[in-house]
């Protein structure tokens, strides 16, 4: 399997994870479960992270990951799925920024990063960062003790 390959079964393996996790016990902390929630993953190289940063947030080179919202769930009628939005991450920034965790758990932070934005986090302010970060710790943490 190529690299993108790769990052794709690693991605769907880590959403099947995070879904069962933040349904059982985050999603009644934010309100509403993600029952009949979808998201769409990409994984995308650096030329085409950086057209999509550019394009969408004013952004200069490639960034690590891009959340494109599509769907507020308050609006969708009841029993209809829910198209959350996609995210979009870039394997190569990942590899550079990844730490002593490695890139699984960069790309873990990443994946869960995109999907908080998808369900309406954001890190504009200090005290946003700080929350986004406190759950972003939260829903890791949970894979590592299960």
């Amino acid at each position: 399997a190529g690299e993108g390959e790769l990052v794709v079964v690693c991605v769907v393996f880590f959403f099947v994870c995070f879904l069962f996790f933040f349904k059982r016990r985050t999603a009644y902390e934010l309100g509403w479960c993600l029952e009949f929630r979808r998201v769409l993953f990409r994984s995308v190289d650096e030329p085409e992270m950086a057209e999509l940063n550019r394009d969408h947030l004013g952004g200069d080179g490639p960034t690590d990951v891009l959340a494109f919202p599509v769907d507020d769930p308050s609006e969708v009628p009841e029993g209809l799925p829910v198209l959350l939005g996609d995210v979009v991450i870039c394997p190569a920034v990942a590899t550079r920024q990844a730490t002593g965790g490695g890139l699984e758990a960069e790309l873990s932070l990443l994946l869960v990063h995109g999907i908080l934005h998808l369900l309406g986090h954001d890190h504009a302010e200090p005290d946003e960062r700080s929350a986004m970060q406190e759950t972003e710790r939260r829903v890791l943490d949970g894979f590592s003790r299960s």
